[in-house]
């Protein structure tokens, strides 16, 4: 069988076990997102290092298309995942296969703030950070958390456990719009320690900013809200007329 082929079967199983699953607890309830989030972990819908020979933006297209229907919190969740396996793909780090096995989040968009919101000091055997990261989605889903921070003018990104633990202090976020399940926190950093073989990347300032104004995975997704919407449409003429512009 071929790689394509596998993955088109992958999404397949995967929307078929979805259904199983009430989509409004997939928005309302992080524990029925969790338990979505891992049937389409599980089937590697997220593991596109796998398919070296491939278009990861026709993987994304594909994807995107089947599964966000369903859900739009689990939709915001591959995002997360995807963007954190793409970084982890572009950089060699010694424990990248390692972290290609977890479930991992981002907390890296204040890398594109002109200030330095977390720093760093470097101690034996790594890094302790200082500052407080906001809205990271995933809190009790994901295994691992990618986070950005700057150390002698330089931005890192850095994979640690996402978990409460000394010095990674989860804070609620304020309510808002997003998906309740998502389970989204803020988190201080009082001298939280990260280990130097856990580092994924070091670059100059300002290259996060440049390389995600190249990403179009947000386009795919909302193009699956739209497929999601068409199906509630009750003029039948118009939702026959859509479906079929979908199509092509």
């Amino acid at each position: 069988m071929s790689l394509e082929k596998k993955f088109l079967n992958n999404i397949k199983k995967t929307t078929s076990q979805l259904k199983t699953i009430p989509s409004h607890k997939m928005d309302s309830d992080y524990k029925a997102l969790k338990k979505a989030f891992d049937i389409a972990y599980e089937n590697e819908l997220f593991s596109f290092h796998k398919y070296p020979s491939h278009s990861p933006e026709l993987l994304k297209f594909r994807l995107f298309r089947k599964i966000t229907p369903y859900s739009g919190s689990l939709s915001f969740l591959a995002i997360q995942i995807l963007a954190a396996n793409a970084i982890m793909t572009k950089n060699n780090f010694k424990r990248k296969e390692h972290f290609f096995k977890k479930k991992c989040g981002i907390s890296i968009n204040h890398l594109r703030d002109n200030k330095t919101v977390v720093s760093a000091k470097k101690c034996q055997g790594g890094y302790k950070l200082n500052g407080q990261l906001t809205w990271a989605s995933g809190y009790k889903i994901f295994d691992k958390l990618l986070i950005g921070f700057h150390y002698d003018n330089k931005e890192y990104e850095v994979l640690a456990k996402f978990k409460k633990k000394k010095g990674f202090n989860i804070i609620e976020a304020p309510e808002t719009f997003v998906g309740y399940s998502l389970n989204t926190v803020n988190i201080e950093l009082k001298d939280f320690f990260v280990k130097e073989e856990n580092i994924v990347s070091s670059h100059e300032i300002g290259h996060y900013t440049k390389n995600k104004s190249l990403s179009k995975t947000v386009h795919y997704a909302l193009y699956g809200v739209a497929l999601g919407a068409i199906e509630n449409i009750e003029n039948e003429k118009l939702k026959k007329s859509l479906k079929k512009e979908s199509i092509n």
